[in-house]
């Protein structure tokens, strides 16, 4: 991957897909040294975003992200931190993170950390949102430029539904 990452044949790659890869997470120094500057990576069901997101978004080449894809990552803690505290964040205009069965606890945070304005499109499928997680998704001052939410198998009732309604 590094190598890859490095060539003349990869400067003009805007988007990357290395979803259900075994890439371990020695790999993640192949990201600090590429060339291209990417606007989209898809990371899902890797050992990469489960377990080093953090120093993958710090990387130089990932400096123009805007569309993050890290499905089914487990329930690593670190996953929103690593997201929430990124320079993509601020430019973050899609996010996610679906199927990876993450804690309430650890999506909060996301609730209540300032929200990027260009992020229109959020998938929190298949994670353990309950009501109470579509009460801090609806009060997020950033929820409202939202154009697309997957919030589907995230364990929701009416209650939820009804809180939807109420947030406009």
């Amino acid at each position: 991957l590094g190598e890859f990452l490095r060539r003349p044949c990869s400067r003009g790659l805007k988007r990357l897909e290395l979803s259900e890869t075994e890439l371990s997470p020695d790999a993640r120094g192949a990201f600090a040294r590429m060339g291209p500057k990417l606007a989209a990576l898809d990371l899902s069901h890797t050992p990469l975003a489960a377990f080093c997101l953090e120093p993958i978004l710090a990387s130089p080449g990932l400096s123009e992200l805007k569309d993050l894809t890290i499905d089914g990552c487990g329930s690593a803690a670190n996953v929103i931190p690593a997201v929430s505290g990124s320079p993509y964040r601020r430019q973050a205009s899609a996010l996610r993170i679906g199927g990876g069965t993450i804690p309430l606890r650890h999506i909060e945070p996301l609730f209540a950390a300032p929200g990027p304005p260009a992020l229109r499109t959020l998938d929190l499928s298949a994670n353990y949102l309950y009501d109470p997680g579509v009460a801090g998704l609806c009060d997020a001052t950033w929820s409202g430029s939202l154009t697309w939410l997957g919030v589907g198998g995230s364990y929701l009732t009416d209650a939820a539904a009804e809180r939807f309604a109420r947030s406009g």
